[in-house]
């Protein structure tokens, strides 16, 4: 399992060539709103997958090979545990620009 920790507005990318992003959207009491999306080629919003509010321990179902776990919810920051096929890459948003600066 990766464990990334984000606060709002931060994202991941997940997937064989990144093309799901999952956002922080919020954080309320004891619960982060989170909505995962569709990227295209080209790196645009392509499409939502699954939005909602989770609390600790609950299961974001991201496809068939992806899956997000809740793990802790503290300070306006919500830690989150990653688990993909092997292969599958996951880049905290920030890095994946560093990574592919013209993408």
């Amino acid at each position: 399992m990766l464990v990334l920790r984000r606060e709002i507005g931060a994202s991941v990318l997940i997937g064989p060539e990144c093309e799901i992003e999952l956002l922080v959207s919020g954080i309320r009491l004891e619960q982060a709103e989170l909505c995962a999306r569709y990227r295209n080629t080209e790196g645009r919003i392509s499409g939502e997958l699954a939005s909602g509010k989770y609390s600790r321990d609950e299961l974001l179902q991201l496809g068939h090979d992806i899956s997000c776990t809740v793990l802790a919810i503290k300070d306006q920051k919500v830690t989150l545990g990653f688990r993909a096929r092997a292969g599958y890459q996951i880049h905290r948003r920030e890095i994946w620009e560093r990574i592919h600066p013209n993408d």
